[in-house]
């Protein structure tokens, strides 16, 4: 099997970074060819053309080529708003071969249908009571009742670049990929009939370089407890909740944000929110880590700390698996998959509150490792030689698949050309 890798997006980010890793895998297995095309969108109209054509053709001797979609309006490696979509049926008409699409961050709830059933109550009830909360709890015949500003943003997500992209890929592509049963239900509420696989994401091989005293000392953290929210620094990843329940704990308690803010004002947000707090200099925001520096956090962290507000798959869960460090999490749907996967791995608070999170902290720490061996357990069955070959599966599950009845991909694209 020839397998074809595009690997979209600037090099440091986290979705190229997961493809080049599974392609590495792929290379290790005899029978298996592997195809690579590396590529970042500038969003010149131009250039991205270029570019995407560029990559389509070099992966044109595939069997089959595996996509990652990061679903975002603004933040996609497939470019802003509606360029994305656009951007992806190039790829298909150039490339021709069947599509893989791994996809991830998917939050729009309601499929267009829906939103349409409710189109007359929003638009009556905005008329008679001008703009006032409209719609209470209680469900309607027709759907859930929204409130306006909720009805707007559904829409704009179910309609918009997002909800339509998701939607094409769902009829274009042989199989898509989520990493999650949260995704995968969101996926199939979405786009009834969807062929969707769920697929872990795997935790990587990784050998910590230093012990978590040395780690400490060079990073000028000797004496302190070490708390770490690993990521994108992002208003739904829960930093400031931390940062309220940092106040509440004893002096000795430092926490690290691992990771840069998409938008300096949001990083801006963080570090007010941190002295208004009183509880500044007891907080390191690092900015991007290279590889050696992110090693050099992960051994020196107590206590992982993921209080996310929502979230249907996460990277940052893997890699703390990876580097068995303990991990306190919100009590959400997704880490209860883990915790069946491997019963008590990953400890969650609640309710979602800073006082909730403090306790579980000091919880935490003070039975340290007992939940590692949890952990250990998660980390052998997300090893990404077993994750890898749940893909290689889902590669030859694309490739029995024939196209549905009335939807020709050979004809559709060779016609689009």
């Amino acid at each position: 099997m020839r397998i074809g890798y595009l690997h979209l997006g600037p090099p440091d980010h986290g979705v190229p970074r997961l493809g080049r890793i599974l392609a590495a895998e792929a290379r290790k297995r005899p029978s298996l060819s592997v195809i690579e095309a590396a590529a970042s969108l500038t969003g010149n109209w131009q250039e991205d053309r270029s570019t995407i054509i560029a990559a389509a053709h070099h992966l044109a001797d595939s069997d089959v080529v595996h996509l990652q979609y990061n679903s975002q309006r603004d933040g996609s490696v497939w470019g802003r708003g509606w360029r994305q979509l656009h951007n992806f049926r190039l790829f298909a008409r150039v490339c021709r071969r069947p599509l893989v699409v791994q996809v991830s961050d998917f939050y729009p709830k309601y499929p267009p249908a829906t939103l349409l059933l409710q189109a007359p109550q929003q638009i009556r009830g905005i008329v008679r009571a001008a703009g006032r909360r409209l719609w209470r709890s209680s469900r309607s015949p027709t759907g859930p009742s929204l409130r306006p500003s909720v009805f707007v943003k559904e829409v704009k997500s179910s309609l918009g670049p997002v909800g339509s992209t998701v939607r094409w890929l769902a009829r274009r592509s042989r199989l898509m990929i989520v990493c999650s049963e949260e995704e995968q239900r969101r996926v199939s509420a979405f786009v009834e009939g969807a062929p969707i696989r769920m697929i872990f994401l795997f935790a990587e091989e990784r050998r910590l370089p230093l012990g978590m005293t040395e780690a400490k000392s060079l990073l000028g953290l000797s004496g302190r407890r070490v708390l770490t929210l690993l990521g994108f620094v992002h208003p739904r990843k829960g930093h400031k909740l931390l940062l309220q329940a940092l106040a509440e704990l004893p002096a000795d308690f430092v926490v690290v944000f691992a990771g840069r803010a998409r938008e300096e004002q949001t990083k801006q947000d963080v570090l007010a929110f941190a002295r208004d707090h009183g509880v500044e200099h007891r907080v390191r925001l690092t900015d991007y880590l290279s590889e050696e520096e992110l090693e050099h956090y992960l051994a020196a962290t107590d206590l992982a700390v993921r209080p996310f507000q929502t979230a249907a798959a996460s990277s940052s869960i893997n890699t703390w698996i990876s580097a068995a460090r303990p991990i306190l999490a919100s009590d959400m749907p997704l880490i209860a998959e883990y915790n069946r996967l491997a019963p008590g791995a990953i400890r969650t608070f609640s309710p979602y509150t800073a006082d909730a999170l403090s306790h579980a902290i000091r919880d935490m720490i003070e039975v340290g490792g007992d939940s590692l061996s949890g952990i250990g357990r998660l980390r052998e069955r997300l090893t990404i030689s077993r994750i890898f070959d749940e893909h290689l599966d889902a590669y030859r599950q694309a490739l029995s698949n024939r196209p549905e009845s009335g939807f020709d991909v050979q004809r559709v694209t060779a016609g689009s050309r």
